[in-house]
């Protein structure tokens, strides 16, 4: 079959979204946790490991010292990938005041029986030795996780937390990806909120996607259209704007909802100069005709000039030139389509043999004319 990008691949990426946990899945609004915010206490059940004893457990955070609040879990192989990290980390920072705190949410036997197992390309090493210098914890009421982890809308491990030294959230990310952001708080150099601006603006890209995963899991396309409408009103940022744009788009000609042609026009003046983009939303709506959905003539029109414009900047693309034969054929211009595809078996070879098959279905239905 014809390589093609899959044109609902922006609405796959909605309901593929996880079902998250916290209330900002449900139509209560709480108050997020987020870069700025107050840190909630610690309520950990078991601390596993002490720092070989130099370590009391935390229950608040204490003025001018920096902590580091991780989610892990022994299944996790990125998660395990970074310990070797955060040793280097707390080592590093320790004289600074820098407490480093693992948090899982799994039973306290699946700990320790994960901190027996030997570190892998390390010679008599275990991860009870790798993780000896920090705080390794568990909490099997997920009470931290729940705090921490939902009430940000995170949904992957490893994630850290880096709390300051007046107990706020400085930073939330990837453990790997800390070292400067960490480096900075400590020091006193930390823009917190140069980075909550853009943390912020991410969050409500996640949560406004969340939103539309539910309403498209219950088949409700006229709300997420009018969701994604309010949403390009509304937000400032133009990265979130043009990809709200973008998906808005896609529903409604996928659904063929009024205004599907202006959508077409408005898609194809996002995706730009990027030929196969182009592409993959032409055929969508070749894909709509051979479904047997009803596509309206305006739409088509939209279509092919996508397609057209495509083909600008790559004209020796024979998929694409097929593209336009199956659009110029809806129109009912058979002549053309048969030259149109004619161009493109030439240009793809056998690359794409379903080309070839059209060709002759075009030819067939040429001769059946004739006679």
């Amino acid at each position: 079959m014809k390589f093609r990008i899959p044109f609902m691949a922006a609405l796959a990426a909605i309901c593929m979204i996880p079902l998250a946990v916290s209330a900002q899945e449900t139509d209560q609004e709480p108050e997020m946790l987020t870069v700025g915010s107050v840190a909630p206490q610690l309520d950990i059940e078991h601390w596993v490991k002490d720092g070989n004893g130099k370590f009391q457990p935390v229950t608040r955070f204490e003025d001018d010292k920096v902590y580091m609040v991780e989610f892990w879990a022994t299944w996790c192989g990125p998660c395990i990938a970074s310990m070797p990290h955060l040793a280097e980390l707390q080592n590093e920072y320790a004289d600074q005041g820098l407490r480093i705190i693992s948090v899982s949410d799994e039973d306290l036997d699946t700990v320790e029986e994960f901190l027996e197992r030997e570190v892998r390309g390390e010679e008599d090493m275990t991860y009870d030795d790798l993780t000896s210098n920090w705080s390794l914890t568990t909490d099997p009421d997920d009470s931290v996780s729940q705090d921490y982890m939902r009430a940000a809308g995170q949904n992957g491990i490893p994630t850290a937390f880096i709390v300051g030294k007046t107990g706020h959230v400085e930073w939330i990310g990837h453990p790997m990806e800390i070292d400067e952001p960490l480096e900075q708080v400590i020091n006193d150099e930390w823009d917190r909120e140069a980075f909550a601006v853009k943390f912020r603006a991410e969050q409500e890209m996640d949560i406004m996607m969340s939103k539309l995963r539910r309403k498209m899991m219950e088949g409700d396309t006229d709300a997420v259209i009018e969701m994604l409408g309010e949403a390009i009103e509304k937000t400032e940022d133009p990265d979130m704007k043009k990809q709200f744009t973008v998906i808005r788009a896609q529903v409604v000609i996928s659904t063929g909802a009024e205004g599907a042609a202006d959508a077409m026009n408005d898609l194809t003046e996002a995706i730009g100069d990027n030929p196969e983009g182009l592409n993959q939303v032409a055929w969508s709506v070749v894909e709509m005709h051979q479904s047997g959905e009803e596509v309206g003539e305006d739409l088509v029109v939209a279509a092919v000039a996508a397609t057209e414009k495509a083909l600008e900047s790559t004209p020796d693309a024979g998929h694409i030139m097929d593209t336009l034969a199956h659009l110029v054929h809806m129109q009912g211009d058979l002549d053309r389509a048969i030259e149109l595809t004619e161009k493109a078996v030439e240009l793809s070879g056998d690359q794409f043999p379903e080309i070839e098959e059209y060709l002759e279905e075009l030819r067939k239905e040429k001769d059946g004319d004739d006679d």
